[in-house]
């Protein structure tokens, strides 16, 4: 095959630099995601690093998405490449709908007309959701094209999630989804419980265990401090955080439920992250009625800098979640030195309880309010679980590592699996 050839419409400038650089002897690797807005939490935050580190060891990895931002629109470029995260990215407009139903569905029609024209350019398509119309669509068509493609399944075939909207679900997987999944080279998979929920299903495509990864975040000595001031809390309480995006799904009632059951040690909660307004706004009632509003800090969505200074500057991190197929926030708190809580529906459960880097409790309030009290009490020996944290996460998730393991999985099913 030939070097990797310029994308039409190329702009001049910085990007056309991310296109120019040596990359390796083969035709692009195209990822595509219904969106990438910062709302979608994990799964944007994967596939922006995913393609940062398969660019970064070679790969010629781009992006095509929609501007779907929840069901509202990306203030981004249209129709052609651009720069987006440092990455190159192409936009694909959707079509506003006004049930929430059909928000995750992301239809977006000029997907078809994209696809048809651009899909011979590259050499491997991975997708990244099950339930789209822009993965459907795409899954059929490089089938057709007899072009090797990957799903990445982001929990979607889990009980729980196939539980929510759970009539469109198994519609959808009867009638294309099912035979999008047997016709993929290979189903990514980011840990042992997402891998047992595909093969469930009989789903007959190999499947490749492959973790996310995170960068390793620098020091922030000055954190603590620093959040104090800001939510004027006194010096020596403890401090937990979660970070994620605010769903149904992360088990925030029960968290608050617990922290209104805690007696004895002095414990407050940052919650950091965004959702439905109606939502939040609901949970925010709750923490009143329960008596926690002056011991639960709702910051927002945060990212970056202040990502990264809240986690540094807390004494553990808390993911009650009902349902996780991996939980990258889990790595980026254990990045940043934190013992974490996390329940046993979040797929790292096995990997935290193996390494020792936390604890992990069923998701109800009882079991979630005692592990909360033991995290509390086992803050003294942080220096020493943050020192194992950082190990671990450095051996295991590091984008290098993962990028290569993705790269081996490419290059082994360059041709389909000849599947009815």
């Amino acid at each position: 095959m030939g070097r990797s050839f310029p994308p039409p419409r190329l702009p001049s400038g910085r990007l056309s630099q991310l296109f120019n650089s040596p990359l390796l002897d083969l035709k692009p690797v195209l990822h595509l995601i219904p969106s990438i807005a910062p709302a979608h939490g994990g799964s944007t935050t994967a596939v922006l690093g995913m393609v940062r580190a398969l660019r970064d060891q070679g790969t010629d990895a781009r992006i095509v998405s929609t501007d779907d931002d929840v069901g509202q629109r990306m203030n981004v470029t249209l129709g052609r490449w651009v720069e987006h995260e440092g990455l190159p990215v192409w936009f694909i407009p959707r079509i506003p709908v006004r049930q929430h139903t059909l928000v995750g569905f992301t239809y977006a029609p000029e997907f078809g007309p994209w696809l048809q024209r651009h899909l011979g350019d590259y050499s491997f398509l991975h997708l990244h959701t099950v339930f789209s119309y822009p993965s459907s669509v795409a899954a059929r068509q490089a089938f057709r094209r007899q072009l090797p493609y990957a799903v990445s399944l982001l929990g979607q075939l889990c009980d729980w999630s196939l539980g929510q909207r759970s009539l469109v679900k198994r519609l959808h997987l009867s009638l294309v989804g099912r035979r999008n999944l047997n016709h993929a080279a290979f189903l990514h998979s980011t840990s042992p419980m997402e891998t047992r929920d595909a093969q469930a299903l009989g789903i007959s495509s190999p499947v490749r265990e492959i973790p996310l990864g995170v960068p390793l975040p620098k020091l922030y000595p000055g954190a603590r401090k620093q959040i104090e001031s800001e939510l004027g809390l006194p010096p020596g309480r403890t401090l937990a955080i979660f970070l994620s995006r605010i769903h149904e799904k992360k088990g925030i009632e029960m968290l608050l439920q617990s922290m209104a059951q805690l007696r004895g040690p002095e414990l407050d909660l940052i919650v950091a992250g965004d959702g439905h307004p109606a939502y939040v706004q609901s949970l925010q009632d709750l923490a009143r009625s329960l008596g926690v509003e002056d011991r639960v800090h709702w910051v927002g969505h945060v990212e970056g800098d202040r990502k990264w200074s809240l986690l540094a500057g807390s004494d553990f991190f808390v993911l009650p979640s009902y349902s996780e197929n991996f939980g990258i926030v889990v790595i980026e708190a254990l990045a940043s030195g934190l013992p974490v809580v996390i329940s046993d529906a979040v797929g790292l459960a096995d990997s935290v309880r193996a390494a020792n880097l936390g604890l992990v409790t069923t998701p109800d309030p009882k079991a979630l309010t005692e592990a909360l009290k033991a995290a509390c009490l086992q803050t003294s020996d942080r220096e020493k679980t943050a020192q194992r944290a950082r190990q671990y996460v450095a051996a295991h998730h590091s984008w290098e590592t993962v990028a290569s393991q993705l790269m081996e999985a490419y290059e082994a099913s360059q041709t389909l699996p000849s599947r009815s």
